[in-house]
Order: C-alpha cells, then structure tokens, then sequence
C-alpha cells in the first residue's frame, strides 16, 4: 500500500500530455547503457592491480619505507584510480550521445518517456534528460564500484585473485537479477554498486519502471535506493 501511495503521488506530478517525436526509440539508451557496461569492466580491470600489483612484485615494501609513501602513496593511487575512471566513462558516454543523437535525430530527444517506455513511467523527464540522468548516474555507479575494486585490491596479494573479484562484482547484479526473485533481487542491485550499469539491472530500467523497496510502513523508490548506496 504504501509504495501504490507513494507511485499514485509521484505519477500525479508528471505533465501531461506527453510529448511524442517520430523516431524516437530505447534503442538509443539501451545501446548507452552496453557503453557504460563496457567502460565499468574496463576501469574496475585497470583499478584491479593498484595495490594487489605492488605487493605481488613487492614494490610495496620499498614504498611503505619512503619519505611519501603509505598513506600520501595510498591516496595518490586512489584519486587517480577515480580520476581515470570518472573521465574515461564521461569521455565515452559524451562521444556516444553525440553520435547516436546526430544519427536519430535531435528533435528525437525531446519525446516524453512515457511515448518511449512505458505510459506509467513515474517522473516528468524526456529522452534527452534521461540521457543526462543516466550518465551522471552511471558516473556515480561507476566510481562506486572501482571503490570497492581499490578496497579489494589492497585486501588481496594477488593480481588474479584481485582481477576475478573485480569481474564477479560486475556481473553479480546480473546473475542475481536473474536467479533471485523479485524482491530479493531489486534489495541486492541496490547495494551493488556495479548494477547501475549492468545489463537488465541498470539504473536506466529502474527510472522507467515501477520498483519500490519497501521497509515497514516505507516504501523507497528502487533509483533513489541506489543513488543513496552508491554515494555511500
């Protein structure tokens, strides 16, 4: 009950009537999110190795003695890890929009989601917001993840034991979003930070579609969940 209260209100705040535009397809998104997916693997890879590396070669114990290492090293690895990653991911996905909106067409952006996805969508956004949403989502997602990648890295004294972490925590949401039911799933993505590009999992999908988490009496929208998680 309190997660139809909760969509009845947020649905009653959406402008109507929509707004259709010829052309205008998921396909474009659906396409964006395989490019986030695809740069999350790449950055959580390159992340993999920044602690686990230097013990394997030992390298870390000459840096553990210098004048700058330990935590000032620490941190430098980290922010670059971050850095790297954070621009490569809005590097991509910028090219990608410019691509594809040449291609389908500009005019296409402005058609409500509801024409696209689902009339029950539960927020006011259009196609060209909804890219915007996903890419700052997506950065987020992607950032939190090579978090916990560094974290495991620097738990972990093997480059490959490191590296195949890295890759489960990818593909997790996924395999979860399949095998697990309904709920046990949606309260699993949340806290994966990797599902917010993940296929099927991806923040994307949430947005578009009526998923609550539901805590008591509470009921918490599936997009807001994850933004709270990641952030964390």
């Amino acid at each position: 009950p309190a997660a139809q209260q909760r969509a009845q209100a947020m649905y009653q705040e959406v402008e109507k009537p929509f707004t259709a535009c010829p052309g205008a397809s998921s396909t474009v998104m659906d396409y964006q999110n395989i490019v986030g997916f695809l740069v999350l693997l790449f950055c959580t890879v390159l992340a993999a190795s920044a602690f686990s590396g230097e013990y394997q070669s030992g390298a870390d114990d000459i840096a553990r003695c210098t004048k700058y290492g330990r935590a000032r090293l620490g941190a430098v690895r980290i922010i670059a890890a971050l850095c790297v990653s954070g621009l490569a991911f809005l590097l991509c996905s910028v090219v990608y929009l410019l691509l594809s909106n040449a291609l389908f067409g500009w005019d296409t952006t402005g058609a409500s989601i509801q024409m696209v996805y689902s009339i029950l969508s539960l927020v006011e956004m259009d196609l060209g917001q909804l890219q915007v949403v996903f890419i700052l989502a997506g950065l987020l997602s992607v950032l939190a993840s090579v978090s916990v990648t560094l974290y495991i890295s620097a738990r972990c004294r093997s480059t490959v034991t490191a590296l195949g972490c890295a890759l489960v925590l990818c593909i997790a949401p996924v395999m979860l979003y399949m095998t697990l039911p309904g709920t046990a799933a949606d309260w699993l993505c949340t806290l994966l930070p990797a599902s917010g590009v993940g296929i099927q999992t991806s923040i994307l999908y949430a947005l578009v579609d009526f998923r609550f988490l539901n805590v008591g009496g509470l009921a918490l929208w599936v997009p807001y969940g994850m933004l709270i998680t990641w952030g964390i």
